[in-house]
């Protein structure tokens, strides 16, 4: 946990500084937390036979604008969009299975206050839906800040067979003006 402990401390730094350094550090931060959640999630699921295990994507970012407010001055930096697990239908219900849930969980969280939402969206294959009898329903649940995450699930024909893809959306900056 000493890792979780550098990035909030960061994270602190970052907002402390202010200015466009306060902003390139926030981003770099939220892209540690993802790859730390993804990795965590892996490993929750590490002790499961190799079918059963974890899979994960690469966070993805996206290029964002910032303008300093007093020198005017505008930069280009990568930021948090999200990142994906696979997550194997067999063992849904486990102690792993929760805990890399839990890992995602987190970082939905952490991304919706600092962002001010964040997105959890489940996929699975139609034919697992019908299989499984999902609802395709979602809805909102709040951080204890009071920040939405939006939980949405749907049917996708590009998820493999037998696996729940879990995937974490940063919510839009807010503000890009620093």
């Amino acid at each position: 946990m000493k890792t979780k402990a550098l990035i909030i401390g960061l994270c602190v730094v970052g907002a402390a500084v202010g200015g466009l350094i306060g902003f390139e550090r926030a981003r770099q931060e939220e892209m540690a937390a993802a790859e730390q959640a993804r990795t965590e999630a892996m490993q929750a699921m590490a002790a499961l036979p190799p079918g059963k295990r974890a899979t994960a994507g690469e966070v993805k970012t996206v290029d964002v604008t910032a303008t300093d407010k007093k020198t005017k001055e505008t930069r280009k930096y990568k930021a948090f969009e999200s990142v994906s697990v696979d997550l194997p239908l067999s063992t849904k219900g486990s102690p792993e299975y929760d805990a890399a849930m839990g890992k995602l969980k987190t970082l939905a969280e952490r991304v919706a206050d600092e962002r001010g939402s964040s997105e959890i969206q489940v996929a699975m294959t139609p034919a697992d839906v019908k299989a499984r009898k999902v609802a395709l329903t979602g809805g909102t649940v709040n951080t204890a800040k009071g920040n939405p995450i939006t939980v949405s699930k749907v049917s996708d024909a590009g998820v493999p067979a037998g696996v729940e893809r879990i995937t974490v959306k940063a919510g839009r900056i807010r503000q890009t003006e620093v």
